[in-house]
């Protein structure tokens, strides 16, 4: 009484397995539009509206060479970072599970802005109103935060949510006992 994984493997060693259709990409399109359709949360549009505002302030820096006191140079290159990070949060739009990945980065961005605010502002350098600039940045951890926690991750299965009957489920069983 041989198993079907046995015989299974037996048929690979001589080379006559049985033919297994690849099933692995339509699977994973299907997860793909699922994600997509079924989690735009309002962190997500929170997110996108953060994005396309940081994107917008990083125009004047990056074409023009413009950004307060700094030279062309220099604003050029913060005009750079800045489109990327809004890049980088249009990403996690599209696809939240990046959440994770790019959350430790918008971290450090948010702690940094932080910290020159504070010594710019008891400086006397910049007043409150020039640091409120930074909010999308800082807001953007927050949402970053949301998604990445919990948002779009959908809530895992189990057998006590599912009613008896309305899944079919996959069962391994030996042939002599196959069910037709």
């Amino acid at each position: 009484m041989e198993s079907t994984f046995a015989r299974t493997r037996n048929a690979a060693r001589i080379g006559t397995a049985p033919v297994i259709p690849d099933l692995s990409s339509r699977i994973v399109k299907a997860v793909r539009v699922e994600n997509w359709l079924s989690h735009w949360t309002l962190a997500r549009i929170a997110l996108a509206a953060l994005a396309v505002q940081i994107m917008v302030t990083s125009v004047r820096p990056l074409i023009f060479g413009v950004d307060g006191g700094t030279s062309v140079h220099e604003a050029r290159h913060l005009g750079a970072f800045t489109a990327a990070y809004a890049v980088a949060l249009l990403v996690v739009v599209a696809r939240p599970s990046r959440a994770h990945t790019v959350l430790p980065v918008a971290a450090v961005l948010a702690g940094s802005l932080l910290i020159t605010a504070i010594i710019d502002l008891s400086d006397g350098r910049v007043p409150l109103l020039g640091e409120a600039l930074h909010l999308p940045e800082l807001a953007s951890v927050l949402v970053l935060w949301l998604l990445a926690t919990s948002s779009w991750r959908p809530r895992r299965q189990t057998r006590r949510d599912v009613p008896a009957g309305s899944a079919p489920s996959l069962r391994v069983v030996d042939d002599d006992r196959l069910a037709g």
